[in-house]
């Protein structure tokens, strides 16, 4: 292979490899990729969760809420592992903006072949308040998906508002119906906000998220 033609494969690689911003339609994500100075794929490897770790941070506050779903366990397990990101961070107050996997190196936009939920994988969601009169960009990173365990453990990453994790677990409570509790441990730097605020719009988010996964399995 001639040098010209190494250099071109290169360059090529590199294009594929940077942040197709054109694909993404939230403005606030737009916002936050430019502040924080994320191009491609080499500025998204450096970003790192901030994670709640069990048993040993007894400083954040926790958050917990159960939905139970008419469906076997392992279908419920099913959707939520393969739901496109496009229809589970979707409706009044979330939207989907793209997907970057830190391992594999692979983006994942709207519209694209979604290939799974997958540890490592960062997700950039738009979050809308007050009617969608404040709107706010939101990163997560899949720090655990165990099929065994039957468990989904997201983290917050450093830039963020907060810091912590949310917890999916999955409870088989008869053949057709599964209980899934969503444990949320979180802290900021304003106690106002963690105690005040974050519950209930918290809850009004994961809210809209677990419906749209039932809603999903419903149509399946």
């Amino acid at each position: 292979m001639s040098i010209a033609v190494g250099l071109k494969k290169a360059v090529d690689t590199e294009r594929k490899l940077k942040i197709n911003l054109n694909r993404i339609k939230s403005a606030k994500t737009l916002a936050y990729l430019k502040e924080h100075g994320l191009k491609n794929h080499l500025d998204l490897d450096k970003i790192l969760p901030v994670c709640y770790l069990e048993n040993s941070q007894i400083d954040f506050l926790k958050h917990s809420k159960s939905y139970s779903l008419p469906f076997n366990i392992e279908d419920v397990w099913d959707a939520y592992v393969n739901i496109p990101p496009s229809k589970s961070w979707a409706g009044r107050r979330i939207g989907f903006s793209f997907t970057y996997n830190t391992e594999s190196k692979n983006f994942h936009y709207a519209n694209d072949e979604y290939r799974g939920l997958k540890e490592n994988q960062l997700i950039f969601i738009e979050i809308k308040i007050l009617f969608g009169l404040l709107k706010l960009a939101v990163t997560h990173h899949v720090n655990e998906v165990l099929p065994d365990e039957k468990r989904i453990k997201l983290c917050y990453v450093e830039g963020g508002k907060s810091s912590g994790s949310q917890m999916v677990s999955f409870e088989k409570v008869s053949e057709n119906e599964t209980k899934v509790v969503h444990d949320t441990y979180y802290k900021s730097d304003s106690k106002f906000r963690d105690e005040k605020l974050y519950p209930i719009l918290h809850e009004r988010i994961i809210n809209q998220f677990h419906k749209n996964v039932k809603r999903y399995l419903a149509a399946k």
